[in-house]
């Protein structure tokens, strides 16, 4: 990743910032170096951070039942006892993705999970499923 000059197609000069996604090369152009630069640096400390803060910052909209199905599964589930997948697979199909699969990953708010345990508490969920939930969710 860096900040290279390059001639633009209508004429002119930009500033293009690449790097490296989901094994794929991926380019921005900025009419600023400074502006390419800071993009560069935010690219950076987004990878720094994980995988998923990168998808936000290059406006991929991935929602949740995308993200456990294409990311968590094969790279986190795999790792785990086949009777603790298949709990999780239950708890997921049961109670979090008939309410949460559909929502962006940007739009999975404290609040939004909050109202979300509320509710599975309200319909008489008891702790310990509740508390899988939670659990598959962090």
């Amino acid at each position: 990743m860096s900040a290279q000059r390059v001639a633009r197609s209508g004429g002119g000069r930009g500033f293009r910032v690449r790097w490296r996604e989901d094994g794929r090369q991926c380019s921005r152009t900025f009419d600023r170096k400074p502006d390419a630069e800071a993009w560069d640096r935010e690219v950076k400390r987004r990878r720094q951070l994980g995988p998923l803060a990168v998808e936000q910052l290059t406006d991929r909209t991935v929602t949740l039942g995308e993200w456990i199905a294409e990311r968590w599964v094969p790279e986190h589930g795999v790792t785990l006892e086949r009777s603790t997948r298949t709990r999780y697979a239950n708890v997921h199909a049961l109670h979090i993705a008939p309410t949460l699969d559909n929502v962006p990953l940007s739009g999975i708010t404290v609040g939004v999970l909050r109202r979300w345990q509320a509710r599975l508490v309200a319909e008489g969920m008891k702790p310990g499923t509740v508390h899988k939930c939670r659990t598959l969710l962090s």
